[in-house]
């Protein structure tokens, strides 16, 4: 596994500038005061297949929340990792792609009968009144 980099820590707000009306971000001069904006962090973890993959969260009230947070993040295993990466899509395109071949549903399961009509397996319960 690669070595992990620190990633970095920085605080940012969503104010509007007065004059050009583009959010503030990082430039924004209000951010010195301790109850304005919220902190952030990004870093890069290697996932199993030795990728590097960036991840950035935010929202933290303060820098020390934050960064527990991005060291929790870095202390993970690469196998940690890659699973809190993983959406749902690819998750399953992933075990789509390494299923092997499969052997067809009982027609309990399926909702078969005997004359070949699929029908809904709650079929049996009736419509709702």
């Amino acid at each position: 596994m690669a070595k992990k980099a620190a990633g970095v820590v920085f605080k940012r707000c969503w104010c509007p500038d007065p004059v050009t009306g583009r959010r503030g971000g990082r430039t924004c001069p209000r951010l010195a005061e301790r109850a304005h904006g919220s902190w952030y962090f990004g870093c890069y973890v290697s996932d199993l297949w030795g990728r590097r993959r960036q991840i950035r969260r935010g929202g933290f009230a303060s820098k020390a929340a934050v960064t527990r947070a991005r060291d929790a993040v870095l202390a993970r295993s690469c196998e940690q990792a890659t699973a809190h990466l993983w959406t749902l899509e690819t998750w399953l395109g992933f075990w789509l792609s390494t299923a092997g071949p499969s052997t067809p549903a009982p027609p309990a399961l399926t909702g078969a009968t005997s004359t070949g009509i699929s029908s809904p397996p709650w079929a049996r319960y009736g419509s709702p009144s």
